[in-house]
């Protein structure tokens, strides 16, 4: 396997991969972003940012990229603003050109923003009648307060934020995810040649100048008490459920990684390897898709754990009832020798399998990255795994799997006035 070197600069954190040829080069960089209002900010800067500069128009910039065969796209995700880079090495040089111009000459137009906030209040209308998204959101809206990085925004609160967002909103926001970070660094994450990996940090380096920002580090959050809530959305099949909680560990904490294995063995996200799927799918036919995985944990910061599934409303009680029965077992029975050598195996199968190509290497980790990692603490970790013993994982499940404190959060054709204790 091709281990990234990882380099840490005075405002850079860097993952560098030697590619399997030479002929494509990738690239992820991810700008940090605080506070309740650049965070919901973020997903419109970000597709202000792709839609020309001052000297290209939208169609132009986006004809100039795809003359090279290049990929270049901006989005939001919960560690900041990502930018994402894919093109042939002999046409890098061109491209390195278009990427700079982007982030230095950021056109933010007029007319691009009046489309761009268009359709983004489309989005927020069609949010209001996604289930799924619905149950996620209210799923936050219970663990975190207001200003924590986790909690979702009502779609309410973000048309509010909306009206105010201005050319200037925009200008401001450029200067301040550029700049220099006291607690948080720029993560770039490259996989070329070693010019094209000098190039690619020289050009986010020396575009961290201007001032400094410092990023508070947000306080643990304990788990919160039991609570389940619904969301009525009319029309729908199904009601969408997320089951779980907050996880007071970070990826520093040696429990993290025997918990994690455990939720794996519960509901391992993807497949049918997990005990959720083989039972609540398999042997009862409630549901269609269970899975279980940990969200938010990074090496400094605590997130939090989930169950996401779905039930028709004549199947939610005897479906949440299974959901309770599994958790409860594992945490109190906890995982069996033979899940433990199985699950073993198959995640450092997965693992390997994460380096078959560039595109994925570099996925895993820039994620790694972003959450404080450096490669061969990821590569150290999945050889810890491989020494996991059973009672270690069994302890840490029956003391942060608690059955009796599930915060269930459901969207979908539900009627509330028979679900007693269970409004909004």
């Amino acid at each position: 396997m091709r281990t990234p070197t990882t380099t840490h600069f005075d405002h850079i954190d860097a993952a560098l991969l030697v590619p399997q040829t030479g002929e494509v080069t990738r690239f992820k960089a991810t700008l940090p972003v605080s506070g309740v209002a650049d965070r919901m900010l973020a997903p419109l800067y970000a597709e202000m940012l792709e839609r020309g500069t001052k000297s290209k128009a939208r169609k132009q910039f986006a004809e100039a990229l795809e003359t090279l065969g290049a990929q270049l796209t901006v989005s939001s995700d919960r560690f900041g603003v990502t930018i994402t880079g894919c093109a042939l090495s002999e046409t890098f040089p061109a491209f390195l050109k278009l990427l700079s111009e982007m982030l230095r000459e950021p056109a933010f137009a007029q007319k691009e923003s009046a489309q761009v906030h268009k359709h983004y209040l489309q989005a927020l209308d069609d949010e209001d009648d996604d289930a799924r998204t619905r149950a996620y959101n209210g799923f936050t809206q219970t663990l975190y307060p207001k200003g924590h990085p986790y909690y979702r925004p009502t779609a309410t609160a973000r048309r509010t934020h909306l009206k105010s967002v201005t050319r200037k909103a925009y200008l401001d926001f450029h200067k301040r995810i550029f700049a220099v970070r006291m607690s948080e660094k720029i993560s770039t994450s490259v996989s070329g040649t070693p010019k094209v990996q000098k190039e690619l940090l020289g050009l986010f380096s020396s575009l961290t100048k201007g001032g400094t920002a410092d990023i508070q580090t947000e306080s643990v959050i304990f788990p919160h008490k039991e609570k389940t809530t619904y969301q009525s959305v009319p029309g729908k099949t199904n009601i969408e459920l997320y089951i779980g909680n907050t996880l007071p560990l970070t990826l520093a904490d040696p429990a993290f990684l025997p918990f994690q294995f455990g939720l794996a063995v519960l509901g391992k996200w993807g497949g049918f390897s997990g005990r959720l799927m083989s039972s609540v799918r398999e042997k009862e036919g409630l549901t269609y898709t269970i899975y279980a995985r940990t969200d938010g944990v990074t090496k400094t910061h605590s997130g939090m754990w989930y169950i996401f599934t779905f039930f028709t409303p004549k199947d939610l009680e005897r479906g949440i009832a299974s959901t309770r029965r599994e958790i409860k077992t594992i945490a109190e029975k906890g995982v069996t020798e033979k899940e433990t050598a199985c699950f073993k195996e198959l995640l450092k199968n997965q693992f390997i399998l994460a380096h078959e190509s560039d595109a994925k290497a570099l996925a895993l980790y820039h994620d790694a990255l972003c959450s404080g990692m450096t490669a061969q603490e990821v590569s150290a970790q999945y050889d810890a795994m491989q020494k996991l013993e059973r009672k270690d994982v069994n302890e840490v499940l029956m003391q942060y799997l608690q059955v009796d404190s599930l915060v269930i959060s459901g969207a979908g054709p539900v009627h509330l006035q028979k679900l007693t204790g269970r409004g909004l």
